[in-house]
């Protein structure tokens, strides 16, 4: 499930095949889906004590090296991983192939889950699930250059340790 329908919620007016927000086809954003409006009462700051906020998790964080090599065995050995990317402008208007960036200009930055890797022809990539929707893309997912550190997306790569398991005390 995605939080935003497939409407040009990222992308100006150019080159995207979808509705632009708020026009026929595509609901306007305050129409999404939105968080709960009150908190949770029985959680209670600092909120660093997983079992008194309703979540239990016992085992590791792994924050993995910038290599391509120990991301692949994260991905290998546990699953995928969650990564931190910078969105630059080309960005979201990518539909299919592999994304290699042709701008320098950064809208901000996006955290996405990296689920394995492959080549096609010559260009290695790595596989990613996007969190736009699911007509975003190649389905919600995207290919990105591997063998350059393309938007930075092995700067911060995470995941639990292979023996972490996580519990919901409700």
């Amino acid at each position: 499930r995605y939080p935003l329908p497939h409407c040009r919620h990222h992308v100006g007016e150019d080159d995207c095949p979808y509705p632009l927000e708020g026009t026929p086809g595509c609901p306007d954003l305050e129409e999404s889906p939105t968080a709960p409006t009150t908190c949770d009462t029985s959680a209670r700051p600092p909120h660093d004590k997983w079992g008194s906020d309703g979540v239990t998790f016992d085992g590791d964080v792994v924050v993995h090296p910038i290599e391509e090599a120990a991301v692949q065995r994260a991905i290998m050995s546990g699953g995928p991983v969650a990564a931190s990317m910078q969105v630059l402008s080309d960005f979201p208007k990518y539909r299919s192939g592999v994304y290699s960036p042709s701008s320098s200009d950064v809208l901000g930055s996006h955290a996405v889950k990296i689920v394995g890797w492959g080549v096609d022809g010559d260009k290695k990539y790595w596989h990613v699930a996007n969190s736009w929707n699911a007509y975003w893309g190649e389905s919600g997912f995207f290919r990105i250059v591997r063998d350059e550190n393309a938007c930075g997306l092995l700067d911060t790569v995470v995941s639990s340790s292979d023996t972490a398991t996580w519990t919901s005390a409700r």
